[in-house]
């Protein structure tokens, strides 16, 4: 759900679909579609999960090259997930006891927004309207009932009988899942 609001926000100006008045109730269906850029959410969502389900039954421990991390999962444990990204790419972090934390501190939402403007301020070339909240739950400040219903029934729907189990935090202490069979 916050993955469809971050889209709608993320061209720049002149390009986004809010900046360019598109209503977000037909963005969020487009976004589902397989009409969309990259096939949808689903489409994309199914194929980098079946990639990642079939790596990790085909290879030993050391060739495993895919992890597997949600903006959920870096947002409400910043430092377990850290970790786990440091020891997937082989980094080890006990010689710098402080380094996971350092790195956990410059990736906190408002740092990164405040490096980004400090560059465009210093003469960089980019733009940072995509960096708005950062908060997981900012859904909620576009899907009514009936969209989120609505919406949740499709990818549902879509991934019955995929094999997919997936959990998404959606902010305020609540979870959206959907098992193996899709329900």
């Amino acid at each position: 759900f916050d993955a469809c609001v971050s889209c709608y926000y993320h061209p720049k100006k002149g390009l986004s679909p809010h900046s360019t008045g598109v209503p977000f109730e037909g963005f969020a269906k487009y976004w589902l579609s397989d009409r969309f850029v990259f096939g949808g959410w689903i489409e994309h969502t199914k194929g980098w999960r079946r990639e990642y389900q079939q790596h990790l039954s085909s290879c030993d421990e050391e060739k495993k090259n895919m992890i597997w991390l949600s903006y959920e999962e870096l947002v409400d444990n910043p430092l377990d997930s850290i970790q786990r990204i440091a020891t997937f790419i082989g980094v080890d972090t006990t010689a710098d006891s402080a380094l996971v934390q350092r790195v956990a501190e410059g990736c906190k939402f408002d740092n990164v927004r405040e490096k980004a403007q400090a560059s465009l301020d210093g003469g960089a070339e980019g733009f940072i309207d995509h960096l708005r909240s950062g908060k997981v739950g900012d859904w909620r400040n576009h899907f009514g009932p009936e969209l989120f219903a609505e919406f949740g029934g499709a990818i549902k729907a879509e991934l019955r009988g995929a094999g997919m189990e997936l959990v998404y935090d959606i902010g305020d202490g609540e979870t959206w899942a959907i098992d193996e069979e899709g329900s």
